[in-house]
């Protein structure tokens, strides 16, 4: 659970912070097999592009990305799974959280489809960025 962050419902699922890119609360345990498809491949190839760059750091309550800063805990799914204690920013500017390719992969029956869309336009970004 994440603690201080602003909480919205969004049919039925639960958006901890609407701010960044898949940051859900998921409310059940993982699948029983992955899912792999084009989401969590965009989504993957985006984090890999983000990790390279060295575009790591942190989400503001504000909404601004601060590079470079850690924070001092992690986020527990509630499958068990932990988080990085930082954030990234995306070719595209969007900012997501260590977790976004596990919940894509394992609870996407708890993702909403506002943010499979928004995983979508990350393609278009990664195709413009030099390599």
């Amino acid at each position: 659970m994440v603690v201080g962050t602003a909480r919205r419902t969004q049919g039925g699922k639960n958006l901890i912070n609407p701010l960044g890119l898949l940051y859900i609360e998921p409310t059940r345990q993982k699948a029983s097999e992955p899912l792999e498809d084009v989401y969590t491949y965009i989504m993957s190839q985006a984090m890999n592009e983000a990790k390279a760059a060295g575009r790591t750091g942190g989400l503001l309550a504000d909404g601004t990305f601060r590079p470079g800063i850690s924070f001092r805990g992690f986020h527990v799914c509630k499958c068990g799974e932990m988080s990085e204690p930082r954030d990234y920013q995306l070719a595209n500017g969007e900012v997501t959280n260590s977790l976004a390719v596990h919940y894509l992969m394992w609870h996407r029956d708890e993702v909403p489809h506002s943010e499979r869309e928004r995983v979508l336009t990350l393609e278009a970004a990664l195709k413009s960025t030099p390599k």
